[in-house]
């Protein structure tokens, strides 16, 4: 199975990357596809030495600025396209597969195919550097959502992936459509699966391909009687805009699940209260917060510069 990772392209965003992390990052994808495009969503410049690329096809995509996620992710979709790859694997700067992710994906996405599975993507697990711990695979379920436990050599069925290790067929993409370039950045991935799965086309995460992958800008434990919780810090005042604003541009659409929508409600009244009291910048976190959900409740989206100057 290895030769078929040929028909992989691998779609790595950058947004002023850290160039060790970063070389890293491509010295562990690049023996495991068959081609790379970088776009890079920072000032036009370079951010990779050539010789880490020169054994593969690839290309470095210069955004000019920051477009946002899913208008780079497009970009190198259909970079991949054009140069007659099958598949596209998703990954942004804070991930870096382990040995052999990009062939168990495939392996397993193949398996599906062959069993007559509709499956549009499959991911990894998600495991954060700092602390050890793995993501979860989830369903949703009733008013609420459903952990999948992983058992080595499974196929777990999930409702949504994170694009950062997710693998899909280029012609899926002509089928869900690209990715929501109003979103900008946060629940991109999200929308996309949605659309996925109101089309009746499966996400299936794979146990046994790893990714290392970090979430936020800082860890923090809380201790609270006896209980202890991991709280991902995003300080950035502009990032909590997108994510309030995106949450609700969701809850608006037609094919996003309602048990999705209902558990996600309480998830953002309890984010909201632990960026308020735990996060720095606290005041100007809650304005950001505050116009994200009015630009969500008035259906804006796009870039937030861009919306100020035009809505004032």
């Amino acid at each position: 199975m290895i030769a078929e990772t040929k028909k992989v392209c691998a779609v790595v965003v950058a947004y002023q990357p850290d160039p060790a992390s970063f070389a890293n990052l491509l010295q562990a994808v690049l023996p495991q596809v068959g081609g790379l495009v970088v776009v890079n969503n920072g000032a036009a410049g370079t951010i990779v030495q050539p010789e880490i690329l020169e054994a593969l096809p690839y290309a470095v995509l210069d955004m000019g600025h920051n477009a946002g996620v899913a208008a780079a992710q497009n970009r190198g979709i259909v970079w991949a396209r054009r140069h007659g790859y099958s598949f596209v694997i998703m990954l942004d700067q804070d991930s870096e597969p382990a040995p052999g992710m990009v062939e168990k994906l495939l392996n397993a996405w193949m398996t599906l195919d062959r069993n007559g599975v509709p499956v549009a993507a499959v991911g990894p697990r998600l495991v954060d550097r700092r602390d050890g711990k793995a993501s979860s695979f989830v369903t949703f379920t009733g008013l609420g959502i459903k952990e999948s436990r992983c058992v080595s050599g499974r196929y777990v069925p999930a409702d949504f992936l994170v694009s950062s290790g997710m693998l899909a067929p280029v012609a899926v993409y002509e089928k869900v459509g690209m990715l929501d370039e109003g979103l900008f950045i946060d629940n991109v991935d999200m929308d996309w699966c949605f659309r996925a799965r109101r089309q009746k086309l499966l996400l299936h995460g794979v146990c046994d391909a790893v990714m290392w992958h970090r979430i936020g800008n800082r860890v923090r434990r809380l201790h609270f009687f006896g209980y202890s919780w991991t709280i991902y810090q995003h300080d950035n005042p502009l990032r909590q805009y997108y994510i309030m604003r995106n949450r609700i541009l969701l809850y608006r659409r037609d094919y996003t699940p309602f048990p999705w929508i209902v558990q996600d409600v309480l998830r953002a009244v309890v984010k909201t209260l632990i960026a308020l009291v735990f996060f720095a910048q606290r005041r100007m976190n809650f304005r950001m917060m505050l116009l994200g959900m009015m630009d969500g409740f008035r259906g804006r989206s796009g870039e937030y510069s861009l919306l100020r100057r035009n809505n004032g």
